[in-house]
């Protein structure tokens, strides 16, 4: 029997699998709720070389997939980026205390290889299709509330208001209740 110590060798048999290229790919993540706790941590297990969590929320007592061990009060993009490391210590991962809801303050992204909304917010969601629109940027959409969803791709030459979902503004994520 014959021990494998790289983390990734199952995915690497995957034929055109390029781990190297996964592994330089920076992703940003606006949200830290439900959504993008298992959005997060699939990427984290990937082996995505850098993972920014961009959200202004403290845990308020919910329980939340990955947030289990964070205290009531505690930043969801902190808490969220400590898990993430115990999932993979050689994740780069880095939470971000803040909202990107207004236009000064989303430059912070930079140029991510893609962006991730996975908030509810359709002011969130306009300023990142603005930022990532005259940035040439990739953006995944993402909106739930407990019992459905919806994920919209936009290219970097795509214009349009489709991405914001607004029919899932100021609903809650979460599992159904079983």
């Amino acid at each position: 029997l014959e021990v494998v110590e790289d983390r990734y060798n199952r995915q690497e048999l995957i034929e055109g699998w390029d781990q190297e290229r996964l592994g330089s790919a920076r992703v940003a993540i606006i949200g830290a709720g439900q959504l993008a706790n298992y959005t997060a941590v699939a990427l984290t297990a990937l082996g995505v070389g850098s993972i920014e969590i961009y959200d202004n929320s403290k845990l308020n007592g919910e329980h939340e997939f990955l947030l289990f061990k964070c205290k009531e009060g505690e930043s969801k993009a902190r808490g969220l980026e400590t898990m993430l490391r115990e999932i993979n210590p050689s994740a780069h991962v880095k939470g971000m205390n803040l909202s990107l809801e207004r236009n000064p303050t989303i430059s912070i992204l930079g140029q991510p290889d893609v962006i991730i909304d996975t908030t509810n917010s359709p002011d969130s969601k306009r300023a990142v299709l603005d930022y990532a629109h005259y940035g040439f940027i990739p953006v995944v959409s993402v909106s739930t509330d407990t019992t459905s969803g919806q994920i919209y791709v936009l290219h970097p030459f795509e214009r349009t208001k489709l991405g914001k979902l607004e029919n899932y503004s100021g609903k809650t994520q979460g599992s159904a209740i079983s």
